[in-house]
């Protein structure tokens, strides 16, 4: 016996079929039976959290008219910047 319970010339036995036998093995998918899926079902716990976590991200990515008008602001800010450095005597040295 092995430190593990199996009885280790059984074992080795076992493996040696296994690896001799293991260029042979073919699979014919049409006699596998599927199994059904079955539908999830959260606890409620799950179910808050989630519904929790999700309320967050739908608030953080909804934009809200001061937030729409903050982001034309940067853009038109960033756009200038960029035109200004394009146009700077820097640029072209």
């Amino acid at each position: 016996m092995s430190n593990s319970g199996f009885d280790a010339d059984d074992l080795s036995v076992t493996l040696a079929r296994f690896a001799g036998k293991r260029r042979d093995i073919v699979y014919d998918e049409a006699k596998l039976k599927r199994k059904a899926p079955e539908p999830v079902v959260f606890s409620s716990a799950t179910h808050d959290c989630g519904s929790a976590v999700l309320k967050g991200v739908a608030t953080i990515l909804t934009e809200t008219p001061q937030q729409k008008k903050r982001n034309d602001e940067w853009a038109e800010l960033k756009r200038k910047e960029e035109e200004d450095r394009y146009n700077s005597y820097y640029y072209y040295k």
